[in-house]
C-alpha cells in the first residue's frame, strides 16, 4: 500500500496542469502526454511547482494539493460528502504565466541561484 507521501504525488500526476493546451502551434504539435513531461521542464520553488508544457510556464500550489487532499480524506473518514481525493486534488487551480517572449518549445526551466529569476529554456531561445 501507498504512503499517503507517494499518494497524493501520484494523484498529483493526473492534474490539469500537466495536459498540452487545446489550441496547438504547428511547432508544439508534437503529441505528449502526461508521463512524458521530462523532470526537467519541472522546477519547485518554495511551494510553487513551475511546470513547462510546450511553449507555456504554469504554476500550481504544492501545498494547496496536499491541503486538499488531506481534507477529501478527513471528509471521507468522518463519512461527509465530499469529492474525492482526485477531484479534490483536480480541482486545485493553477495559473498559466503571461510571458510574449515564450514563442519556441520549452526544453528545460531553471531557477537562478538568488531564487528571483526563472528561465525557460529552448532548443536555440532562452527567456528569463
Amino acid at each position: 500500500m501507498a504512503s499517503e507521501a507517494d499518494e497524493w504525488l501520484q494523484l498529483l500526476s493526473q492534474h490539469p496542469i500537466f495536459l498540452e493546451p487545446p489550441l496547438l502551434q504547428p511547432s508544439t504539435a508534437k503529441s505528449e502526454n502526461r508521463a512524458s513531461i521530462r523532470r526537467e521542464r519541472l522546477v519547485v520553488q518554495g511551494t510553487d511547482l513551475f511546470v513547462a508544457v510546450g511553449n507555456e510556464v504554469r504554476r500550481i500550489d504544492l501545498k494547496a494539493c496536499k491541503d486538499a487532499f488531506a481534507e477529501s480524506e478527513i471528509r471521507r473518514l468522518g463519512a461527509q460528502n465530499g469529492a474525492s481525493k482526485q477531484e479534490a486534488i483536480r480541482s486545485v487551480p493553477w495559473v498559466r504565466l503571461g510571458c510574449e517572449a515564450l514563442t519556441f518549445d520549452i526544453c528545460k526551466l531553471v531557477v537562478s541561484s538568488n531564487k528571483k529569476l526563472l528561465a525557460a529554456i529552448g532548443t536555440h531561445d532562452v527567456a528569463v
